[in-house]
This record gives C-alpha cells, structure tokens and sequence, in this order.
C-alpha cells in the first residue's frame, strides 16, 4: 500500500473527473500508508492508519465504483483488502497506545475549538454572560472581557455558539488581524464580511450585502445603513459583534490609517442598535487607556477573567478527557498548581511537556521528579510567553523592578513598603497594571509573584 505512493506521485490532488478524483484518493490512502510505516510513535501511526482508513471508505463509495461495473469488479476486493488490514492495524495500534503512550491533548498556544473538551471551568464567567444578555431590560448591553494575555479570552468567545442558543449570532472580529487594513473601508468591510459570514454560518441565514460603492464613498455612514437594513434582516435574533484585542484600533490611529472618527463609530454602534451587543475583549481595562476610550465606553461592563479555580484546574491536569490514562502522585498536582499559579496556558504547556517526557519514559505514574523535569522544560518551550510578559509593551522600568525584586523573595513576597525600598520606585500604577494581568497577587501583608515558573524564570533569565 505504501509503495503505490511512489508510483502515483503524478496524480493530481485537484481534478475534477470521477477517475482523476478516485486515483487522487488513491494516492492519499498510499501516502497515509506511507507515513504510518515512517511513524516513529504509536499515536501519529494510529492517526496515520485511521485517516488511510477514512479514504478507503470515501472509494468504495466513490461514483466511479458505481457507474462503472468493470472498475468495481477489479478493484473492490483489493479495496476490501486493504480495509481488512487497516482495521487490524488499528486494534493493535490502539492497544499499543493504551499500554505504552499517554494521549497528548493539551495545546499550550492556539485557542481552544468549540466543544473542546479541555476546555474546563470558568462557570462563573458564563453565568454573568448569560445574565447580562437575556436580561429583560430591552437595551443590549456593552461587555469587556478583560484578563491577562493567554488567560483563555478567546477560548470562551469560541465556546458561545454553542452555549448561546440560535437567537443569538456570535461574530467573533480579531481586530490583531482587522488592523492590518490600510483605511477605514477596509476594516468595515472586513467586519461587515464577518458578520454576514458568521450569520450564514451558524444560523444558516443570508444576509444582505454591503454596498462598496457607497463604503468607499462615505464608509461611516455606509456602514451603519448596511447595519439597519442587518438588522431588519435577523428577526429577533441578537447579534453578538465579539472585537478582540479591541485596543488594536490605537495602533491604525497611531499609524494614520484611521482618524478619531472611530470612536464616534463605536459610540454609535453601543448606542444605536438594540439588535447588536458589542463585546469587546482585551488586555487592558478602560482605564488604562487614552480618555477617548471611557467617552465611547461609559456604560461598559467589565467581566474580568483570572486564573482558572483549583478545582477546574486540577480537572484539566488529572482528568482533560475522559479515561485519560495519566495517574499523579498527589504532591505531583499540587506541584504543578503552585508552580502555574493556576494559569490556564501555564498548566497546558507544563502537562503537555510532562506527557512528552513520560512517554521516553515509557511511564503512566507522575511523581514530583518528572513534573520537576517538565517545569524545567516549560521555561524553554514557553519562552515567548515569559519574554512577552518581562519585554512587551504592557511592561515598563517599573514593572520590570517589581518583578526582579519579587522574583529574588520567593514565593513568601514583600511588604510594600519593603518593596518601594528596594525598587525606589513610585508603585501605584505599576502595582495596579501587575495585578490586572495577574503576574503578581496580593498577600495579607505585600505581594508576591502568582505563578513560580515566572519568577524562576526571571531568576535564571534576567541574572538577579
């Protein structure tokens, strides 16, 4: 089977006959094949096998095999053939993995797809957003979903289709990526685009288009008349407009591509629309920004995202899908908790190194030797997140000496007046920006760093 990918490397993958698109199939099932035999893991030659097998169904079923008699009779028991021997592969491939590899489902960087199953908790964020857009009041709310970066912000918007139910339409607008327009038409019409898109999507509803000959005439008022024949086109349903790392729009009026205007556009879009509940979600709250923000802003609502509860943390840890073959020694968890400050992307990469080096290890028992080997680890693999917090643009002078100095006292911290000794700084607003973005946590009577795997970075990086 494997070898038929050498001899088939000039089929096209793109063809459009019924016989070009069967051997293009063909060369596909070759080629998983092909890479189940150069696998050197039980998991990815699992995968491998079942996607090979995947396109054994898709031939047998495929149109030719049924129009063509004497294709069928030639190739069907081969077919059959080969499906006998990849569903024995798989048996023993599962088998194999159950015994000696632990399934790694954690991802320490992308957000979390809908429905996924590691995604835990945050019960209590979902109830006040449920609360907050089914109230009876009649006028739609403004929402900030505001944490710290990698605090799973996007994670929950993509878990909202599910959870709102079809009245409401969720367009999710990453503004990281919106901002790359060159002028004001171009970012409306890339909003307008998602809109409809998210709406045919998820409600399989068609919505009218917008006009680029009025956008590029007068965006503003284009849009928003766009926006009125929108909302006599949803009915009752709610659009919920999520503008993610909404702070972004600084940057377009701080390069010339957009004009003061905007905040005239948001007002207006808060304001105006009983149909649209704007959702903005970012890394800073109003208050850290320019005053024009709080002008556009002044009836939001923040909903503030911290670190995950123990319990759905030790959730992810011991238990992220169902019969997860992992077990822990329970100061292994505890490790593990203290050192992440029970951050959600800390706990993913330091579980995800974890399982890599016990399945070396050949090993299903976590001890507080190995999660040392994986903490180890994560400060090298998860370096960007660590240089983001210590060099980015949220951190100054200030900052960086409140780390340094926390970092040196350990997980016991410092008074803060101790703390304004050794830092012979002004703390106020650079204590506030810190534990905003949950990298420091108060005490009874100080401070101190939330995670450990921060401070022991800061120790063996920044030369204390």
């Amino acid at each position: 089977m494997a070898r038929l990918a050498y001899t088939l490397t000039w089929v096209p993958f793109h063809s459009s006959t019924d016989f070009e698109v069967f051997r293009s199939l063909l060369r596909e099932v070759a080629e998983y094949s092909q890479a189940a035999l150069e696998s050197d893991t039980a998991i990815n030659r699992l995968e491998q096998i079942e996607r090979a097998s995947i396109g054994i169904k898709s031939l047998r079923g495929s149109p030719i095999l049924q129009k063509q008699v004497w294709i069928k009779s030639r190739l069907d028991k081969a077919l059959s053939n080969w499906e006998t021997i990849l569903n024995r592969e798989t048996v023993k491939l599962r088998s194999q993995v159950e015994n000696l590899e632990i399934q790694n489902v954690y991802v320490s960087g992308p957000p979390l797809l809908p429905s996924s199953p590691v995604f835990k908790g945050r019960h209590d964020l979902f109830i006040k957003l449920e609360r907050e857009l089914t109230g009876q009041s009649g006028v739609p709310p403004t929402l900030l979903l505001f944490g710290a970066r990698r605090s799973g912000k996007t994670s929950i918007i993509r878990q909202l289709p599910i959870r709102l139910g079809p009245n409401f339409i969720p367009v999710e607008i990453d503004l990281l990526s919106a901002v790359t327009s060159e002028r004001v038409e171009g970012l409306l019409s890339g909003i307008a685009s998602q809109i409809r898109d998210k709406a045919l999507r998820y409600r399989n509803l068609e919505l009218p288009k917008l006009n680029l000959d009025w956008l590029a005439s007068d965006p503003y008022p284009a849009f928003f008349e766009w926006l009125r024949h929108v909302e006599n086109s949803v009915g009752s349903r709610v659009i919920l407009l999520n503008l993610d790392e909404y702070e972004r729009f600084e940057d377009m009026i701080k390069d010339g591509r957009l004009d003061g205007r905007i905040f005239n556009w948001l007002r207006s879009l808060v304001q105006d629309y009983t149909q649209i509940v704007v959702l903005l979600s970012g890394t800073h709250a109003v208050e850290e920004l320019p005053s024009r923000w709080s002008d556009a802003l002044i009836n939001v609502r923040l909903l503030r995202i911290g670190p995950l509860e123990e319990i759905d943390a030790r959730q992810l840890i011991t238990a992220p899908i169902p019969k997860f073959s992992l077990q822990y020694e329970p100061l292994a968890v505890d490790i593990i908790l203290d050192a992440t400050g029970r951050q959600p992307f800390l706990i993913q990469a330091t579980c995800r190194d974890l399982i890599h080096y016990l399945n070396d290890k050949r090993k299903h028992y976590a001890t507080p030797v190995d999660v040392q080997h994986a903490l180890n680890s994560v400060l090298y693999t998860a370096s960007a997140y660590f240089t983001e917090i210590w060099n980015g643009s949220d951190t100054d002078a200030a900052q960086r000496a409140i780390l340094r100095v926390l970092a040196r006292a350990g997980q016991s911290g410092l008074s803060r007046d101790e703390l304004s000794r050794q830092t012979q700084f002004s703390l106020g607003k650079s204590l506030q920006y810190l534990l905003w973005r949950d990298i420091i946590e108060p005490l009874d009577n100080g401070y101190r760093i939330q995670a450990e795997l921060v401070a022991q970075w800061i120790r063996n990086f920044e030369y204390l």
